[in-house]
């Protein structure tokens, strides 16, 4: 059994594989309630978390901007990145309390988008050039929280709306687990 969690890897694990019989499947990150594994880490300020590898100069000022109009400090977690006002090296337990703590999350990557997603924090995504991004955000009808540069410029504020994401969210894990399952019982003696 062969399973991937986006359609570009759809598309190379069926051009790899014999038989064709690929399935899809949502990140294990969906699939794990993380609220007993938080670390307590204390901002005491709120904050703007941002989770990237590295923006473009027109995105860090429009960030840079946006956290001044709204009070917010510029925390970056896990990554160093000189315009930030904390950067933080944290474990992955504290890193999940990072994200619960946020007032809003301005990210580029998969995972980042998807912790977002798992606490509904108010969010915004610039990784639509990047594929995996693009197609999670989509086919959980997130496609608003995709930005292009220039966006925050704009007088806009970071607000996701939630509202149809149980309805679409929830077949996906339910269906998920059941291959997982389907899976580890093919491995039983």
């Amino acid at each position: 059994m062969i399973s991937v969690r986006d359609i570009e890897s759809l598309e190379v694990a069926k051009e790899a594989s014999m038989d064709k019989d690929v399935s899809m499947v949502l990140d294990p990150t969906f699939l794990h309630n993380f609220t007993s594994n938080e670390e307590k880490y204390n901002i005491n300020k709120p904050y703007i978390l941002v989770y990237t590898y590295g923006f473009e100069k027109n995105i860090v000022k429009e960030v840079k901007c946006y956290a001044r109009r709204h009070k917010l400090v510029i925390v970056s977690a896990g990554f160093y990145h000189s315009w930030a006002d904390k950067n933080i090296a944290c474990n992955p337990f504290e890193f999940l309390s990072i994200v619960r703590n946020a007032e809003s999350v301005v990210t580029d990557t998969f995972h980042g988008s998807i912790f977002a997603i798992k606490y509904r924090k108010n969010f915004i995504s610039y990784g639509g050039h990047k594929p995996k991004v693009k197609y999670l955000l989509e086919s959980l009808g997130l496609e608003k929280s995709l930005v292009e540069v220039g966006y925050l410029s704009n007088d806009k504020t970071i607000e996701t709306s939630y509202s149809d994401l149980e309805a679409v969210l929830n077949p996906k894990i339910y269906e998920s687990r059941n291959y997982l399952e389907q899976c580890n019982a093919m491995m039983l003696p």
